[in-house]
């Protein structure tokens, strides 16, 4: 009997909870300003073009990975030692 009870009275909240918890999404559109845009031959595209052509595999032992590079000779101190 409480459980009815419960259930009577929990399902129009849930009932509830769904129709509130719905909304409808606004897609806004704006364009872009010219400043904004890419060029070809401006200096972030001359960039992005440098670095996704950088071959950052040589050094992977070092950083693990393949899109940076470090600058190598690298001189490591470990204790005040240090390793070459």
């Amino acid at each position: 009997m409480k459980t009815k009870l419960k259930f009577l009275v929990l399902l129009p909240f849930f009932a509830l909870l769904l129709f509130t918890s719905c909304q409808e999404e606004t897609v806004d559109i704006t364009p872009p300003d010219e400043a904004e845009a890419l060029v070809a031959d401006s200096q972030l595209t001359s960039f992005l073009s440098a670095t996704s052509k950088n071959d950052g595999s040589k050094d992977n032992i070092i950083d693990g990975t393949s899109c940076i590079s470090v600058k190598l000779p690298v001189v490591v101190k470990v204790r005040g030692v240090e390793i070459r």
